[in-house]
């Protein structure tokens, strides 16, 4: 047991014996540690489809026990170790003996095809060398991935075992070692590796974040051994890293808001801490950290809201890692209970507090955008009940579908828009949003998506949230038609109410001159290619017959542009504006010489043919990219709106083109 590492094939004797020599803890009392029972159950499943085997790593420095190793351990009269262990989980289909095992590994050092290989990798744990609570990081794979009706929060740790690499997707549990760190320091410790704000460089320590809960100005208690951290400390420590305590009272009846509180935040991988009582520890106060949920697939989910049926208020699972039992374990909400080791042992938790730890460019809390969701709701239901005959969506039918109310990152919300069936992409994608995104969507019961209300997170409360609507599929001509005649017809101001007059302002928009520009003659671009004959003391020459803007002042006949030898070049230009430029027959210049090298919109050349101009929009520096069904209508729009009415007695024809 000398050796700085072994491999092994799995089984709890060979495991619980190396733990307990790295660690001087009994045999038995590992065998009887929570804790380890988890563990066991987890590595027992996977050896019931595969082989199970494990590599120890006997003098690993992990950074965090390092820290507590240097501010407490190394003061102790006892000699601690100050290196840790870790152990490796592998599993695989091939059949495995200890002699095979050490062959593999040989395998592997050297480069060559084995069963240790990341597709195999379970996870790690990382054992402290001090007795009874030795569990400094466990990191495995959780059960299952996520699909629609399961959130796992999770992050990639990267591995190194003796320069081979893997990886593992997950979030790291620890044990209270209760001297350093209580359970509300663990919990916020993988509440730490959870966040998507915190990167793996910057993680404290379980005596770090102990520290950071004490205030600096005073307090008579020793901060170690801690025994635990009250609600102020904990949130304290979250400001110190940068983030902005939320605090929900999840008590009692308030305990209705905790699964749309877990859904809008978890569903945007911001994990929560959840203060408890146990009722089997005579109401003792107890932390966990909430990494996820389990979506029922329940029809009845108009719990505890007034008029909407709510996404939220299925979730039958909350996933936790609790310091006391394990990682990732179920807490099912609709008792307050959490399994343990099997349905024999289940403890009740009874809901106190729900801390979250929010950016502190999210200042929209999601109380506003639900209290919207209502009213809107509402509205819409009883214009419906006006029964317009034209409507092809019933009262009923409106009731019956699903608010999903969550936050997202824009970069998440342009993927989904990317990915969806929604019209003019185009002009979301290239919009300019903001950072953080509260989400409104309208499903049906199949997840199939209507309308998609958003709102800006990172603004002030009186200042304008409501940034537009994303219709899917048909849907603005069915609740989308009645969004509008409600608008339209029925809506009167209301002071209060001042989110409904930026929805009406939005249903009511008219373009802007930029907008109507983009749709009448395509949106802006650069050139594609400047050549070196088009400049001139190193700026791009700019050297256009005639500018044709919105007025009509200054009419010429076509003729008076003409001159043979040359061609007849246009493009529509930032502003709008009609130019038309010539070019040498056979020269190497062209449209970038009628802006200076400008952005332009769409742009082609004029050609006589007996009596008529024929306008095409060849230009492969500024046209290429545009559809054909884009280019016939931006040259139609250039004819009808720039040439007839500045060229009367011309007449022009929009050429044919591939």
């Amino acid at each position: 047991m000398d050796e700085a590492y072994g491999i092994l094939e799995y089984n709890k004797e060979n495991l619980f014996n190396y733990i307990s020599y790295k660690t001087k803890t009994s045999y038995t009392d590992i065998s009887k540690k929570k804790q380890i029972t988890y563990l066991t159950n987890y590595l027992e499943y996977h050896k019931g489809s595969s082989n199970v085997f494990f590599i120890y790593e006997s003098e690993y420095m992990d950074q965090h026990y390092l820290e507590d190793y240097s501010s407490y351990y190394s003061k102790c009269f006892y000699p601690y170790d100050k290196t840790c262990a870790r152990i490796h989980f592998f599993k695989t289909k091939d059949t495995i003996d200890s002699q095979e095992l050490n062959l593999e590994l040989e395998k592997a050092l050297n480069n060559e095809a084995t069963i240790i290989k990341n597709t195999h990798y379970l996870g790690f744990v990382v054992v402290r060398p001090i007795p009874n609570t030795f569990l400094a990081k466990v990191c495995i794979k959780p059960s299952k991935n996520n699909n629609y009706s399961k959130k796992i929060i999770s992050k990639t740790y990267n591995v190194s075992l003796f320069g081979i690499p893997f990886s593992v997707s997950t979030v790291a549990f620890q044990e209270q070692e209760k001297i350093l760190s209580a359970c509300a320091t663990t919990a916020l410790w993988s509440f730490y590796h959870a966040h998507p704000g915190m990167h793996f460089d910057n993680l404290p320590s379980g005596y770090m974040i102990t520290k950071s809960a004490y205030s600096k100005d005073g307090g008579h208690d020793n901060e170690f051994p801690n025994k635990g951290l009250s609600t102020d400390m904990m949130c304290r420590s979250i400001k110190k890293y940068g983030l902005f305590p939320k605090i929900l009272d999840v008590s009692g009846d308030c305990s209705k808001h905790l699964r749309e509180y877990l859904y809008a935040y978890n569903t945007h991988e911001i994990p929560a801490i959840y203060g408890v009582r146990v009722q089997e520890e005579k109401n003792e106060l107890h932390a966990v950290t909430v990494l996820g949920y389990t979506l029922e697939d329940s029809r009845d989910n108009r719990l505890n809201s007034k008029n909407i049926s709510l996404c939220a208020n299925n979730i039958k699972h909350m996933h936790v890692h609790d310091d006391r039992n394990g990682a990732f374990l179920r807490i099912d909400l609709n008792n307050n209970t959490i399994k343990i080791n099997g349905e024999s042992n289940i403890e009740t938790y009874m809901p106190n507090t729900l801390i979250l730890g929010i950016d502190k460019s999210i200042r929209i809390n999601y109380a506003k955008i639900k209290e919207f969701c209502e009213r809107f709701s509402m509205i819409i239901a009883t214009t419906l009940g006006l029964g317009f005959i034209d409507w092809k969506i019933k009262k009923g039918d409106f009731e019956k579908l699903i608010w999903d109310i969550k936050l997202k990152k824009v970069n998440d919300l342009k993927s989904n828009i990317i990915s969806s069936n929604i019209s003019n992409k185009m002009t979301y994608l290239t919009k300019s949003w903001p950072k953080y995104i509260w989400s409104a969507t309208i499903k049906n019961i199949n997840n199939e998506s209507y309308i998609e209300l958003l709102f800006d997170a990172t603004n002030i409360e009186q200042g304008k949230i409501f940034l537009g609507i994303l219709y899917y599929g048909n849907s603005i001509n069915t609740i989308g038609h009645v969004i509008e005649t409600y608008f339209d017809k029925f809506y009167r101001f209301n002071e209060k109410e001042y989110l409904f007059d930026e929805v009406k302002e939005f249903t009511q928009k008219r373009d802007s001159y930029s907008e109507m520009l983009n749709k009448d003659f395509g949106t802006l671009c650069m050139p594609e290619e400047i050549k070196e004959t088009e400049l001139v003391d190193e700026e791009v020459l700019e050297t256009p017959l005639l500018i044709i803007s919105n007025s009509l002042s200054n009419q010429k006949n076509m003729d008076d542009l003409y001159n043979d030898g040359y061609d007849l070049l246009w493009l529509i230009d930032t502003n709008g504006c009609l130019i038309i430029g010539s070019e040498k027959k056979g020269s190497d210049q062209g449209h970038p010489t009628l802006t200076g090298g400008n952005p332009a919109r769409i742009a082609g050349e004029i050609k006589k043919s007996g009596g008529e101009w024929i306008v095409n929009p060849f230009s492969r520096r500024y046209s290429k990219e545009y559809t054909r069904e884009d280019k016939i209508k931006y040259i139609d729009n250039v004819i009808v709106y720039k040439l007839i009415p500045t060229f009367p007695n011309d007449i022009f024809v929009r050429g044919e083109f591939d």
